[in-house]
């Protein structure tokens, strides 16, 4: 069986993670995705690092890899007219098109994606944007830092104990790295799957309009809908009561720990070997356990921070006691499930070499491929896209070179 989505032609006009990680899911399912770029700069996670050595090299961004493998590369001016009139010809071509250009930027570039959407009937669009293409916030500018916050996830972190008894006031916070961002292109990929099949049976195309903050919205909707049935708000101190454990120390960093049942309870002092403080009334019931949650916790971590992790770790599975062991990127790749799986394919990097690529998280029903192809330099596959898609001959694509249009 060939991969799922082979034939299938993706253009992309994207910046940073949203929009190229959808499309990223799209190439590994088989499809031929051309990444437009603005000629002479790029995308912008060309210059967002990390990179080798901390030394920024726009052709050596690990997050620029990552995002862009297994993808062609072509630059062109969408904004100017010239550059359109190219995109019209493109589009001919293409079933996807992947564009995150927020309303305002698609008016300045006179894009209009329900023009295009009637030109091209079986055309799928997905615009990703930071609020949607219409509301009163459509035109609002954000970064992922503002769109994280217009969800209600920023509002709890941080939580877990150890960073409620670190930083009982700090502000909130978003996630670390791309967090949110992967998720908008994840759900941007999953609109592009749905619309696909779709159009298996009808033949028509759609626009797909995908908000940052509705994906946001859509990982916890839980917290909305308690306080808007008047439960009462949640807080990032209310968001551990549910069970005890969580991010604990030990003698080599640290481990998580999610400890709901009496079997469990029960099974953990076994593992720890019944110490005599374990045999404290006060901890016999789930409800003892919970009103007196910080001693317990203290004397779990004291007793963890004789062990290792991995000891933890494995001690207690075995037990059937929830716990995983907090691992390093180091640990992340000599991890035996992830080798065992094929999670990493081999990829290459200009001036790096070799570099282990993670794939997807899940095994398609087709053998996927053990190693990523590299992702393109800027313009790389110009000559290639040109001639083969629209049958333009050298001196037109020099004419266009030159005149900046590519």
């Amino acid at each position: 069986m060939g991969p799922a989505f082979q034939g299938i032609r993706v253009l992309e006009i994207c910046s940073m993670v949203p929009g190229p990680f959808c499309s990223r899911i799209l190439a590994d399912l088989g499809a031929e995705v051309v990444k437009i770029e603005p000629p002479q700069v790029g995308d912008e996670s060309r210059y967002a690092g990390p990179f080798p050595g901390d030394q920024e090299d726009a052709s050596s961004s690990f997050l620029f890899h990552y995002l862009n493998v297994n993808k062609l590369g072509i630059t062109l001016e969408v904004a100017q007219p010239e550059g359109r009139a190219v995109l019209g010809e493109l589009l001919q071509k293409a079933d996807v098109l992947v564009i995150d250009f927020p309303p305002r930027d698609l008016k300045k570039a006179n894009l209009d994606l329900q023009q295009i959407a009637r030109d091209h009937a079986s055309l799928i669009i997905a615009s990703i944007t930071p609020f949607g293409l219409t509301g009163p916030h459509a035109d609002y500018n954000a970064y992922y830092l503002n769109t994280y916050h217009s969800g209600p996830d920023g509002y709890l972190n941080p939580s877990g104990r150890l960073a409620n008894k670190l930083y009982p006031d700090r502000e909130p916070l978003r996630a670390g790295g791309y967090y949110g961002e992967y998720q908008a292109g994840a759900v941007a990929a999953v609109s592009v799957v749905a619309a696909i099949y779709s159009r298996n049976f009808s033949g028509k195309g759609a626009l797909l309009d995908i908000s940052k903050q509705e994906a946001l919205m859509s990982l916890d909707p839980g917290d909305i809908v308690q306080y808007a049935n008047g439960s009462g708000m949640r807080t990032r101190f209310g968001r551990i009561a549910l069970y005890l454990g969580g991010l604990t120390e030990c003698r080599d960093g640290f481990w998580v720990l999610q400890l709901h049942f009496d079997r469990q309870w029960e099974a953990l002092k076994k593992c720890m070997e019944n110490p005599q403080w374990a045999q404290d009334p006060r901890f016999d019931t789930v409800e003892g356990r919970h009103q007196h949650r910080g001693d317990l916790e203290r004397l779990i971590e004291e007793w963890a921070r004789s062990h290792t992790k991995q000891d933890i770790y494995h001690r207690l599975q075995q037990a059937e006691v929830s716990a995983v062991p907090v691992l390093t990127p180091t640990e992340v790749l000599a991890d035996e499930q992830l080798k065992s799986r094929e999670f990493f394919m081999d990829g290459a990097m200009p001036s790096v070499g070799r570099v282990p690529v993670a794939s997807l998280p899940f095994r398609p029903p087709f053998s996927h491929s053990p190693a990523a192809r590299q992702a393109p330099s800027l313009g790389q596959h110009n000559g290639r896209i040109y001639q083969a898609w629209l049958g333009y001959p050298e001196s037109k694509i020099k004419s266009l070179e030159a005149s900046g249009v590519i």
